[in-house]
């Protein structure tokens, strides 16, 4: 009997040491599977992140190949738009090319002595300056004229006019018109009007045409205006 308590004792405290044996195990199995799934977590997390990152790199990158599509669409639409301005306007003058003042004196009677254009890229005028005869016991007395004056780009337009060379008449093209505004300063009661017009002509220089202020002509050629050169 005492032999019979002694195994069944032993039995016991054998399954309990094995009971406790197996308790940091399943300690050990716990935070295995906890860690891993904080790992799991913290690489969806890094995942997530990076995915997000990586699209609103796309999305930065796509924007700024937009952006710089479209500039260089409005650059290529502005290269174009000057070189059909220049086709369309083959005969206008360049005038920040031109020395200020420009001159331009007359020959013959009954027209002003000259023309001065000034500030042209600015606050553009235009000055004449008129011999009048006979004045004052005959001593020769100067108008000076000065004017506003407004300058545009036009469409080619076919012009005839008296050479300043030869008094001849041919047809030329513009595209650059002066029309005068008002008068700044005038020391006499002359007052001029109308529009003027720029051109190059084939000697390398600039040419203004004017109204033909002496008005001495047949009908057929009211139209055709003077060719003043500098």
């Amino acid at each position: 009997m005492k032999k019979l308590f002694c195994v069944i004792l032993v039995i016991f405290l054998t399954g309990c040491s094995s009971q406790k044996a197996n308790e940091p195990k399943k300690q050990e199995n716990s935070t295995d599977h906890t860690t891993s799934m904080k790992s799991s977590a913290n690489h969806y997390s890094s995942s997530t992140e990076t995915s997000s990152n990586n699209k609103l790199k796309e999305t930065s990158e796509s924007a700024s190949t937009t952006q710089a599509s479209a500039k260089s669409k409005n650059e290529v639409s502005t290269n174009v738009e000057e070189a059909n301005s220049l086709e369309a306007t083959p005969y206008a003058v360049d005038l920040s090319s031109l020395n200020n003042p420009l001159v331009f004196n007359f020959k013959g009677m009954n027209v002003p002595t000259s023309i001065t254009l000034e500030n042209l890229n600015s606050t553009p005028t235009a000055t004449f300056r008129t011999k009048l005869f006979g004045a004052e016991n005959g001593q020769v007395k100067e108008a000076i004229n000065k004017y506003e004056l407004s300058i545009n780009t036009i469409p080619t337009k076919e012009i005839r006019i008296f050479s300043a060379a030869d008094n001849s008449i041919r047809t030329v093209k513009v595209n650059t018109e002066l029309i005068l505004g008002t008068n700044i300063s005038s020391n006499d009661e002359q007052n001029r009007s109308g529009t003027l017009y720029l051109f190059n002509n084939k000697n390398g220089s600039i040419s203004l045409i004017t109204p033909n202020y002496a008005g001495n002509v047949t009908d057929d050629q009211k139209d055709v205006m003077l060719e003043v050169i500098q």
